[in-house]
């Protein structure tokens, strides 16, 4: 609305090209026009079509257990089993999108990763979770001992077979996790062809020829089904 708006736009569009590592072509040119407009050589970006392409999907988390055999060393050290979470990644995916309009054919290029972003922050948060795991594990081993300790005869042995399957039962990893986000997030840039037609993978699309229109498309496999929307933001959204 105002000089200190496309002044601030100016320096969004310079963090997000730096935090991509300088990569991103399309960031790159944006980051260019934005500057020509707080600078008063451009009146607008004119009228531009993004494609925005989330493809595949993200790791889920998976658990491994590891039994610890203390038993070897007294029959009265109860079983002790933990479980510890990994990421699988998901490997069915779609690399980029092609599209085309105006006689201009362009790839989607990458400018997210999901895989590493979540990947860096299990690795963070790792640590934590296997002190957690151990402590609770302890925790519960040793309120077994102790109930094992305040009986006789066969109930020590019934005791021990419950507080076994207790544990085996409670002692699973979280396995939260955001299953809708994508592997990966590409983008493209292209002039709005003067028909308005954007054509993607065989589709076409209508976009207006006025303004900055997106198109988001979500493919959750290699192959699957696309999941197109579109907006204008010079409009409401539909």
């Amino acid at each position: 609305e105002d000089a200190a708006d496309r002044e601030r736009a100016a320096t969004f569009f310079r963090l997000a090209y730096e935090s991509g590592g300088k990569a991103s072509h399309v960031i790159a040119s944006d980051m260019r026009m934005a500057e020509d407009l707080a600078n008063g050589k451009i009146a607008n970006f004119g009228n531009v079509t993004y494609v925005i392409f989330e493809s595949g999907s993200a790791p889920i988390r998976k658990q491994f257990r590891l039994d610890l055999p203390l038993f070897i060393f007294s029959k009265d050290i109860p079983y002790v089993g933990v479980n510890f979470p990994y990421l699988q990644p998901i490997d069915s995916y779609t690399p980029y999108l092609r599209a085309e309009g105006g006689g201009v054919a362009v790839n989607t290029e990458k400018i997210a990763d999901m895989d590493d972003i979540i990947r860096r922050e299990f690795n963070d948060r790792l640590p934590g979770v296997i002190l957690k795991t151990v402590l609770s594990s302890a925790i519960k081993a040793g309120a077994q001992y102790a109930a094992q300790q305040a009986v006789d005869g066969d109930w020590k042995i019934l005791v021990a077979i419950g507080g076994s399957i207790f544990q085996g039962l409670l002692n699973d990893a979280d396995l939260r996790t955001w299953t809708t986000l994508p592997k990966q997030i590409s983008i493209a840039k292209l002039d709005t062809p003067v028909d308005g037609i954007i054509r993607i993978n065989g589709s076409e699309i209508k976009v207006d020829t006025a303004g900055t229109n997106v198109i988001l498309v979500k493919q959750m496999t290699a192959g699957g089904a696309l999941i197109i929307r579109t907006f204008n933001f010079n409009n409401s959204r539909r």
